[in-house]
């Protein structure tokens, strides 16, 4: 496992793959190529914009923004300058956006123009609203440009700002309902995120040469748009369609190697493959969370996709994939696999004692990448409790 890495922050990591890889392609927009080194510079640009615009350290910032290089641009920026993400789930009624955007404390808003009538709605709820695309940042990736352009480098004398450096700085409040049904965050560091990229890397065997494309919304988990390919330099996808035809340009296009989605896409990607008699032949890993799947499925996709069908679960406390398989094992008939390198799991009834073999009971997960807090339970802080585990009875 990549240990060498488990005390640096997000930016840190960013700042390291700019400097190791600064010409390899990092992010593939559907208009634009961003290298290493002009993600880690349009970084800076947000984060000199932001300050000048009175973004402060430890605000929380929201993002309304469809899945386009903005929402990875942002994350990062939040990153750099100490501030917490925080995604807005367009899909919910409006009054919980607005229950979430006040109980989670939010300050300031960013969002895509073309949310004109949402942020109208969200912005006399916080100090600072911001519209996309800001001045002089990220002109050209607003426009059609041709394809296979690649997004520079401009040369600057200026200083790049500090990095925040601090892997246990709060970055992100990853949303979750859980049980309650009312949105809270999952108070999550860099820590968490960088812990959760090095298990399922080296757990689930993600190459140093991957292309990858994470098909869940833009408001699910979007540090898993680019948290493993940021430890080796790899190339990560953003394109926002649930259009297998548009996916599966998008596959051939980018040379997409490892894909996340849920199984349901899969399986409408699979029939249009089917029916247009194409192939997707870069494709070798299909990683499928959020449901089950059985043996037949199973068999079904590998054998019409030509490809490793990897099922996994996850959850919003665990910072993302904690039970898998590595590429290649064998699988036994209807199983998701073993923990992730730095997760622990226990089933246990309801006094904590372990259950035995084939009896029911709750999933105990613990490790690194386990989240101690959130934020907006009873309009606060909730604490599991310093070390304590993340108790799932779903």
């Amino acid at each position: 496992m990549r240990s060498d890495l488990a005390d640096f922050d997000l930016d840190a990591l960013l700042r390291r793959a700019a400097r190791l890889w600064p010409e390899r392609p990092a992010m593939l927009g559907d208009a634009c190529v961003w290298t290493w080194a002009a993600l880690d510079a349009d970084v800076d640009a947000w984060v000199a914009d932001w300050r000048a615009a009175g973004v402060r350290e430890g605000d929380p910032v929201a993002m309304a923004c469809e899945k386009r290089p903005e929402v990875v641009i942002a994350f990062l920026a939040c990153a750099r300058m100490g501030a917490i993400y925080v995604p807005v789930n367009h899909k919910l009624p409006l009054e919980q956006v607005q229950d979430a955007l006040v109980s989670l404390g939010v300050t300031v808003l960013v969002y895509d123009r073309t949310w004109e009538a949402l942020a109208r709605a969200l912005c006399p709820l916080v100090r600072l609203g911001l519209a996309l695309p800001l001045a002089s940042v990220l002109p050209e990736a607003s426009v059609a440009l041709p394809p296979g352009e690649v997004r520079g480098v401009a040369g600057s004398t200026a200083p790049p700002p500090e990095s925040h450096g601090d892997p246990d700085q709060v970055c992100y409040y990853n949303l979750t309902s859980g049980s309650t049904g009312r949105s809270k965050g999952a108070v999550t560091t860099s820590r968490h995120i960088v812990a959760n990229a090095m298990a399922t890397a080296d757990g689930l065997g993600f190459g140093t040469d991957e292309v990858y494309l994470g098909m869940f919304s833009v408001f699910a988990h979007p540090h898993e748009l680019f948290h493993r390919s940021i430890l080796d330099g790899s190339a990560f996808v953003l394109t926002d369609s649930l259009n297998p035809r548009i996916i599966a340009e998008t596959v051939r296009r980018h040379g997409v190697t490892w894909m996340m989605a849920v199984p349901s896409f899969y399986e409408m990607l699979l029939d249009h493959i089917v029916a247009s008699k194409e192939c997707l032949p870069s494709l070798r890993v299909l990683e499928a969370g959020g449901a089950w799947v059985g043996p037949d499925a199973l068999a079904r996709m590998e054998t019409g996709f030509g490809a490793t069908f990897l099922p996994v679960w996850g959850s919003t406390e665990t910072t993302g994939v904690g039970i898998g398989l590595p590429v290649g094992t064998p699988r036994p008939a209807g199983a998701v696999g073993r923990p992730m390198p730095g997760y622990t799991l226990r089933l246990v009834r309801e006094d904590g004692a372990e259950v035995g073999d084939d009896v029911i009971g709750e999933l105990v997960v613990s490790g690194a990448s386990v989240v101690c807090s959130y934020v907006n339970v009873r309009g606060g802080i909730g604490a599991f409790g310093e070390g304590d585990p993340f108790v799932d009875g779903a």
